[in-house]
């Protein structure tokens, strides 16, 4: 699925979720729900395997404990970039414990203690501008190509998803579309977009019980 990126100061940026049937990417917010069959969650553990890096926000990191990995699959693991305006994550969360060395974007009041403490133990702590929405993605993502990372998977949570496509700075969609109801946490909802979006080049492919649904932004 990755190829180049159009954007040659920013990664091509891949946005990857599960939903169910009613659109629910969790039971509610915090509370994600394991809804992917096997076979699926191996095929985006493919996908991560050709990203340099994968992003999630604080919310993930609190709620899952995330290993971010491509351990069912072989390559290497991608590095994992953590939003994390306040700096809260966990000393003990499997990103800091495993040896991953998480690079870490944070605002300008975050902990100069808990900065130091993250960075003792392999992370590496970015101060990034923040607007009206929360930190500046657009200067992550040209860090991040700054750095060498030219293909980043974005994978959540819902508050992290959103905001990359409202701000429209995605390149590529990979939808898990599970056969399950949730009545949960949507990624979207009636005031999130100004203006219906459609797709009309898409590719469906089927994993198990589940369809994944790839949706390249130049088709749109």
């Amino acid at each position: 699925m990755p190829d180049g990126s159009p954007d040659r100061d920013k990664p091509l940026v891949i946005l990857s979720f599960a939903a169910s049937l009613d659109g629910s990417l969790a039971l509610k917010q915090g509370h994600p729900a394991a809804i992917s069959c096997d076979e699926s969650s191996k095929a985006v553990h493919y996908i991560r395997s050709y990203c340099d890096a994968i992003l999630v926000g604080i919310g993930t990191v609190l709620s899952d404990n995330p290993q971010l990995s491509v351990r069912l699959v072989p390559g290497d693991n991608p590095l994992p970039i953590i939003i994390d305006t306040d700096l809260r994550t966990p000393l003990e969360t499997r990103l800091i414990s495993d040896g991953r060395n998480p690079v870490i974007f944070c605002g300008s009041k975050a902990s100069n203690a808990k900065k130091e403490q993250l960075e003792t133990r392999g992370a590496e702590v970015l101060v990034a501008p923040e607007n009206d929405r929360g930190l500046s993605f657009l200067f992550i993502l040209k860090t991040l190509y700054d750095r060498g990372i030219r293909h980043l998977m974005v994978e959540g949570g819902p508050g992290i998803l959103r905001s990359f496509l409202v701000e429209e700075l995605w390149d590529k969609i990979a939808v898990t579309v599970a056969p399950a109801l949730l009545g949960g946490y949507n990624l979207l909802n009636e005031n999130s977009l100004r203006r219906v979006i459609k797709f009309n080049d898409v590719q469906w492919l089927t994993a198990g019980i589940d369809q994944i649904c790839l949706i390249n932004r130049e088709q749109l």
